[in-house]
Parts: structure tokens; sequence; C-alpha cells
């Protein structure tokens, strides 16, 4: 699922409040960051398989930008709405992206 320009600029808001704002990265101690505009998910691990319909956990990577360490933070937490429609799926964008070329 990718983030539009407002969830973009929300989630940004939300980690400069909270988090990003007053940490360094614990690798390099660098103080610049950048948000992935997709959100992961992270599932329950089941040996050997894969559950269907199981628990997921949304996420963003944040990445420093001066070398590449990253950081997860939950999107719910963050504050975005994941309710369909909000935000464009995988599909979608590439659709997007195959048309703008």
């Amino acid at each position: 699922m990718k983030l539009n320009d407002e969830q973009k600029e929300k989630l940004m808001r939300h980690l400069q409040e909270t988090a990003l704002g007053r940490t360094a990265c614990p690798m390099c101690m660098g103080r610049s960051w950048d948000a992935a505009d997709l959100i992961m998910e992270m599932r329950g691990f089941a040996h050997h398989s894969i559950v269907v319909g199981g628990p997921v956990v949304p996420l963003i990577t944040v990445t420093c930008k001066t070398c590449g360490y990253t950081l997860l933070f939950n999107a719910l937490r963050a504050g975005i709405d994941l309710t369909p429609g909000q935000s464009k799926t995988l599909s979608q964008a590439a659709l997007e992206e195959a048309s703008d070329e």
C-alpha cells in the first residue's frame, strides 16, 4: 500500500514530534531521515507455511540518509488511516507510473 501525500506529511509530523526530532542514528549519529511512501507488513511466524488471513502489523520504514540504517514504525500508531480507498495499492501506483512514462 502506498502512502498519499497527505498521509506522508502526517507521518513525518508524527515522527518529528515523537521520535526522530530528538533521535540520532545509532550507527552513524546522523540526524537526517527519510520515510518510505510504501507501507510494508509483518506477519506472525508459522513454521514452513504462510498464515492467510492472520494478523498483520502495518509498518513504515524510516531510513537514515547518511548510512542507510532502517527503523520500523507501526503505521496505525503513527495515525495513518488504512481504510480502503485512503491509500493507493501497489498495482494502482504501478499503473500510474506506467502511464506517466
